[in-house]
C-alpha cells in the first residue's frame, strides 16, 4: 500500500448447489532473510515510500511478538514522514 498506487479488486469464491465446498488454509513466506520494502519503480517524489525497508524475520518476530493486537505491525515500520 506504498502511497496506494496499487490497487486490488474484492475477491469471491464462487459455489454450487451440487457439492459442498472445501477450502484449505496454507501458510507459507519467504525466507527469513528477505528484504520486504516498496517497488523501487513505483517510489517518486508524488508517492514517496511510507514503510521502511525490512527483512522477513523482522516482520515475523514483532508479529509474534504482539499477541492480540496484531492489527499494529505495519506501525513498527511506518517512516516518520
Amino acid at each position: 500500500m506504498e502511497g496506494i498506487r496499487v490497487c486490488t479488486i474484492a475477491h469471491r469464491a464462487l459455489t454450487n448447489k451440487i457439492q459442498p465446498r472445501l477450502s484449505l488454509a496454507m501458510f507459507y513466506g519467504p525466507n527469513r532473510d528477505t528484504v520486504i520494502g516498496p517497488i523501487k519503480d513505483l517510489i517518486d517524489e508524488q508517492h514517496p515510500t511510507l514503510y521502511r525497508s525490512y527483512k522477513y524475520a523482522e516482520f515475523f518476530e514483532e508479529f509474534y511478538r504482539q499477541e492480540g493486537t496484531r492489527r499494529f505491525v505495519k506501525e513498527v515500520f511506518e517512516l516518520q514522514n
